[in-house]
């Protein structure tokens, strides 16, 4: 019988991920409304602010280089994720739209 063994401790990784994934959610849950059915979602403008704290937050820069970095991308991004175009995402939606933004160029 092989054992594969791991090299390294992906006790680290997985807990800086956790932590990022902490961030994301504690953020989001802040711009989230409801809308008329009760469900939980995010508006375009509320999205923005989200993506842009959470820019500036996870790549360390001021706020005013983070709106830039974020409008230069976001709208490109809001349409791949707002399929519809009805101007709101499920709120669930709104995790893969943030990883869109502040994935590593």
């Amino acid at each position: 019988m092989e054992y594969n063994i791991l090299s390294g401790n992906v006790l680290e990784t997985s807990s800086a991920k956790a932590e990022e994934d902490d961030v994301y959610m504690e953020v989001l849950n802040r711009y989230a409304t409801e809308n008329k059915n009760k469900e939980r979602i995010l508006t375009k403008d509320n999205a923005q602010e989200a993506c842009t704290e959470i820019y500036s937050t996870k790549k360390e820069i001021d706020t005013y280089d983070a709106m830039d970095k974020v409008k230069a991308t976001f709208a490109k991004v809001w349409k791949e994720h707002d399929i519809n175009n009805v101007g709101n995402i499920d709120f669930n939606e709104g995790y893969s739209l943030v990883q869109d933004i502040v994935r590593d160029d």
